[in-house]
């Protein structure tokens, strides 16, 4: 009987999910994996749909705002029974691992997993970004409860074997905003876990030169300036997204340099793609690849694929900060200080103004293109 590994992934986007996966993917091969997450999100689906045996959990006691981001006063109106599900979660992870019986247990931003291999004994290793989010808060009430939470998070990273950090090291490290004052000695730089074609695309290959190739693959012409529009998070703040972009199609029709490409990220739709002019408008895009590397500018939500994908692409990165993500703000704010990106407020009235400062700027692309390479 082969051994197992468990992989406790923390559900509530895909990026955690999307990392978990590639390192699940390559144990596969010489062992069992067994995934969890929480129910009724977007990674338990993508993992599900990647062929992972993946046990759902409840889940967490939190309420979604219409952009994706935190709705703070109907989580507190949870907060009661949150504390119920937490308890839930420490006797089923318990329950589960006895079950299991893994070797390792690898921990993606999951605290249960991490206190029950104590108990068991079971070697555990955790995927950690964020430590420290106490300065990206602005409210006074909400910056001793994230103090709090980000030193719980530090000592379950110390207590692992290993704590995994899938950034670049220091000091080109994209979350450092977010890191402890002081690493312990058991975090280790990783570099990022990116999309998988697009790491095969430029591994050992001059970035600009497979950007070209990739325009070429696509049909557009290496003078023709390519901006790409990933939408994110649940079905409202998606549908707002696409609405605000088909509302500014006047303007895009103008801008003749630019081929504007627009993904709707909706795989249970038809694959089908509408052209006007310099616009494409697509249900969902089966591959992104050659698109990611065609972009000259990726929109979207601040976020750790989207980002990490928009760096290894060369691509600038422009997108918004969903409400109360404070793991987003982050990001966001980092992007900004490296000059790989900008900040949008709201895609009419910022997008346009946003394009022409990066594109009319030269350091923009030179500091994405150092990235990548």
């Amino acid at each position: 009987m082969r051994s197992r590994v468990y992989i406790a992934v923390n559900g509530i986007g895909l990026g955690h999910a999307r990392r978990s996966l590639r390192i699940g993917s390559k144990l596969r091969e010489s062992t069992d994996v067994v995934f969890s997450t929480y129910r009724n999100t977007p990674a338990a689906d993508y993992l599900k749909r990647k062929g992972m045996k993946v046990i759902e959990l409840q889940e967490l006691s939190w309420a979604q705002a219409d952009d994706g981001g935190l709705d703070v006063p109907k989580t507190l109106l949870k907060t009661p029974f949150g504390a119920g599900v937490s308890i839930y979660h420490l006797l089923a992870e318990y329950y589960l691992v006895r079950k299991i019986n893994p070797k390792v247990i690898i921990s993606d931003m999951r605290a249960a997993p991490i206190m029950v291999s104590k108990q068991l004994n079971i070697p555990c290793f955790m995927l950690g970004l964020f430590f420290n989010l106490k300065r990206e808060v602005d409210s006074f009430f909400m910056r001793q409860p994230v103090r709090l939470l980000g030193g719980f998070l530090k000592k379950l990273a110390k207590s692992c074997v290993k704590t995994f950090i899938t950034d670049f090291p220091l000091p080109y490290t994209i979350y450092r905003r977010v890191l402890p004052d002081t690493l312990p000695k058991n975090f280790i730089f990783t570099g990022p876990i990116i999309n998988e074609g697009l790491e095969r695309a430029i591994q050992d290959r001059d970035v600009e030169e497979v950007k070209n190739e990739s325009k070429e693959k696509l049909g557009i012409s290496n003078n023709q300036r390519v901006i790409l529009f990933i939408p994110s998070g649940v079905k409202k703040s998606r549908g707002k997204f696409f609405m605000d972009f088909m509302s500014m199609i006047s303007e895009f029709k103008e801008m003749r340099n630019v081929k504007f490409i627009f993904s709707r990220a909706m795989p249970e739709l038809p694959m089908r793609r509408y052209r006007i002019r310099n616009i494409e408008v697509w249900n969902w895009i089966p591959d992104l690849t050659n698109y990611l590397l065609a972009a000259d500018i990726i929109v979207g939500y601040y976020g750790m694929n989207k980002v990490f994908d928009a760096i290894a692409s060369g691509s600038i990165f422009l997108g918004f900060v969903a409400k109360n993500q404070i793991e987003q703000k982050a990001l966001a704010q980092r992007i900004v200080e490296l000059g790989l990106g900008l900040i949008l407020n709201d895609l009419q009235t910022d997008l346009i103004k946003a394009i022409n400062i990066v594109l009319s700027d030269e350091k923009y692309r030179r500091n994405v293109l150092f990235f990548a390479e």
